[in-house]
């Protein structure tokens, strides 16, 4: 039994509590008259493989949606014609009571196992089925080694997790995946793909809807290696750190995953939410006039950046036309990284860059950076206006004032100028009755200011909507002349 005791070192912030005590020991089960034997691929099939989940939350997920799939064939075919041994099996023992083990890595090895067993692809040409008897023996037969795992604290599995991998190609999605269940992670999992979470299984968000073949419907990107999940996990971290555009690298996300709190996710998960949706009107109005193609990857970039460029910007806002707006955005886009009138050839002169480099060059490379916060702010003011051009998208978009409620000073001053009557049916009106309606919705930008405030009953306030009160009273009045 071995025992990693140096608990601070392996902990950023100092927490041991995150740590625990790190016990494993190598698999050496006995046979029925108290024998240690070897483990191999049967014992995994009939002892291990029923009590053992296979795809826990913080394992990466299979590349291939289909089983029979290039991976699993070429790791069988290793096993079974090549004899050659994988290193070992790494499982974790469980608390949850409905599996004793999960498997912390080497998960395709043990789904390729399972699959082949259950006849889902062929190896030499053969299913298992098909195998002769001698040839199933010497497959069931087959030497595995296993790790195996007291319980582990969710950040221990990670730790784990990345330093087995260390010299294996785990990218940066897949590390912070293997955070496991943790709030942030599962947050930025069940946006992109459906998770069995505690017996129930999430919906992702409909920016990520699938085809029948598995294709992403509005996004022109496979979530292989968990790209799509690093994109929205730099959403959720550009949030997290103040809304603003800026760098977003995988230290930066990191950080979030190490420090963010349960409540903090919850509100940024409403913000990023908000975010998505405004994506997916974009690659509504995309496929409206364009070809069926989801979006590029620089247009999701750019079009996350100006989405919080704008708030930053002008405050709370909302679309009036997404096809109008995506029209204007695509025209400016293409304007520059295309730029067929010649018009950004002239080389830069940013004190970030290094002189060479053409405007339309520089424009391609910053719809895809992540890193700079001057490159992404210079990207806004190509993408919205150029110098003192007005804001490009000004007629698209509703700004909001963030104030909703008037005072009560307001309101009182209001009712009294209006005689205390009602501004909808010019009826005596009580205070405690009054209700105070924006003229022009507050949803449709109307500001919450003394000029647009009128004291009216509850039932008009509610009944008005996002109506302009006006034009309500004005509609209110032909009713009781029809009536």
């Amino acid at each position: 039994m071995s025992a990693i005791t140096t608990k601070e070192k392996l902990n950023p912030n100092g927490n041991t509590a995150m740590i625990g005590e790190v016990k494993w020991n190598y698999l050496r089960p006995k046979d029925n008259k108290g024998n240690l034997i070897l483990p191999d691929v049967e014992y995994f099939l009939t002892h291990l493989l029923p009590k053992t989940d296979v795809n826990p939350i913080g394992q990466r997920p299979a590349i291939f949606r289909d089983k029979n799939n290039p991976k699993s064939i070429a790791i069988m075919e290793s096993m079974i014609i090549k004899r050659i041994c994988f290193g070992s099996i790494t499982l974790v023992k469980t608390k949850d009571g409905r599996w004793e083990f999960e498997s912390l890595d080497g998960g395709h090895r043990k789904r390729a196992i399972r699959d082949f067993v259950n006849n889902e692809f062929k190896v030499g040409g053969k299913y298992y089925s098909e195998f002769t008897d001698s040839e199933k023996e010497a497959f069931l037969k087959t030497p595995l080694s296993f790790v195996i795992y007291e319980p582990l604290t969710t950040y221990m599995k990670g730790v784990i997790f990345r330093d087995i991998n260390e010299t294996t190609d785990v990218n940066n999605p897949e590390q912070l995946n293997s955070y496991g269940d943790v709030a942030i992670a599962n947050a930025i999992r069940e946006s992109v793909r459906p998770m069995t979470m505690h017996g129930k299984v999430t919906t992702p968000h409909d920016l990520f809807e699938q085809t029948a073949g598995g294709n992403f419907k509005w996004i022109d990107k496979s979530n292989n290696r968990l790209k799509l999940e690093e994109l929205v996990s730099r959403f959720y971290y550009r949030i997290y750190d103040g809304g603003d555009v800026g760098s977003k690298d995988f230290k930066e996300v990191e950080s979030m995953y190490l420090n963010i709190t349960d409540k903090e996710t919850k509100r940024v998960k409403k913000e990023v939410d908000k975010l998505l949706d405004f994506l997916l009107s974009m690659a509504h109005a995309r496929k409206s006039f364009l070809n069926p193609k989801g979006m590029p990857w620089g247009e999701v970039n750019t079009l996350a950046n100006l989405y919080l460029y704008i708030g930053k910007q002008f405050g709370s806002w909302s679309l009036i036309d997404g096809v109008a707006f995506y029209d204007k955005f695509k025209k400016r886009y293409d304007e520059y990284f295309f730029d067929v009138n010649d018009l950004h050839k002239d080389v830069n002169d940013f004190d970030f860059e290094d002189a060479g480099s053409t405007i339309q060059q520089l424009f391609r490379d910053y719809t895809t950076d992540i890193s700079s916060e001057l490159k992404q702010k210079q990207l806004m003011k190509w993408i919205s206006g150029d110098k003192d051009e007005e804001f490009l998208y000004i007629d698209e978009i509703i700004l909001k004032d963030p104030t909703r409620k008037f005072p009560s000073w307001m309101k009182e001053v209001k009712l009294m100028e209006q005689g205390n009557v009602c501004a909808v049916d010019g009826k005596p009106l009580k205070w405690e009755d009054a209700h105070a309606a924006h003229i022009v919705a507050h949803t449709k930008g109307g500001r919450t200011i003394y000029s647009n405030l009128a004291m009216v009953r509850k039932d008009y306030n509610s009944d008005s909507g996002s109506t302009n009160l006006n034009d309500y009273i004005e509609q209110y009045k032909l009713m009781q002349k029809a009536a």
